[in-house]
């Protein structure tokens, strides 16, 4: 018990525990054949080359399907890189 209200305490103990297990998730996204369509997957592999192992998860993909969901659920926070020519 950390003495505070019920939801207080979740906040601040199994709240503060379920943020450090998850881990910040990159998805870069883009079709490698389009060139310049490319730069969110080209992105999100140097940032994955940069960053320690477990500083992130990091998917690349050529376009956002609803198998992503899971993980997405499952991150403490998502970004997304994409790329568009206008």
């Amino acid at each position: 018990n950390c003495g505070m209200s019920r939801a207080a305490c979740w906040t601040s103990e199994e709240g503060k525990a379920r943020r450090i297990m998850k881990k910040p998730l990159i998805i870069g996204y883009g079709n490698p054949l389009r060139g310049d369509d490319a730069l969110g997957i080209r992105a999100a592999e140097r940032l994955e080359s940069l960053l320690a192992p477990e500083a992130a998860t990091v998917i690349t993909c050529q376009q956002l399907t609803p198998e992503l969901a899971a993980a997405i659920a499952d991150a403490s926070e998502v970004w997304f890189l994409d790329a568009g020519l206008e």
